[in-house]
């Protein structure tokens, strides 16, 4: 009895091994996706970020980072170079500085 129900458990999971091989094969494409889409919704935030700050007269921009929803970074105005964030989720974006 222990035998037969032994080798039905070991049948049944070779022949559902395939079968889930191809369930997670279908899903890494829809996750990669997701995750291309990702870096280039932040690569764009990122670039409107650093545009926002030069329109408002902010130059040698540097590498900006997203950090609890800003993108924070250093910049150059009026001789001084500062630390400065940015908030695109606002209606009107908003430049902080330190």
């Amino acid at each position: 009895m222990i035998r037969t129900l032994v080798l039905t458990t070991l049948a049944a999971a070779a022949f559902a091994a395939p079968a889930l091989a191809e369930q997670a094969a279908a899903a890494a494409p829809a996750d990669t996706a997701k995750a291309q889409a990702a870096v280039l919704s932040d690569a764009s935030g990122a670039a409107e970020a650093r545009q926002h700050l030069i329109r408002q007269g902010y130059s040698n921009v540097s590498e900006l980072l997203l950090e609890k929803g800003r993108w924070v970074g250093t910049a150059l105005k009026d001789g001084k170079t500062t630390i400065v964030a940015i908030d695109l989720r606002r209606e009107k974006p908003t430049i902080e500085t330190n």
